[in-house]
């Protein structure tokens, strides 16, 4: 699917209003957080910090990536 900018950037904001209707303290990503990106760059300037499992060592580690500006 190829999306114009415009449309693209209409998928992400209708996508961050849909997660901020829940009010949450924190969001996870799962599988794969370049995909989201933008979403997630959204939300951390909402103020909303974003979760992501990772994994070192054979560890599997849950990642928060805090809010900003």
């Amino acid at each position: 699917v190829v999306m114009e900018r415009q449309e693209w950037k209409a998928f992400v904001k209708t996508q961050v209003k849909q997660i901020l209707k829940y009010k949450p303290e924190a969001v996870f990503v799962g599988e794969n957080l370049f995909a989201a990106y933008p979403i997630v760059h959204a939300l951390r300037k909402k103020h909303i910090p974003v979760l992501v499992l990772a994994e070192k060592d054979g560890q599997r580690l849950l990642v928060r990536i805090p809010s900003g500006s």
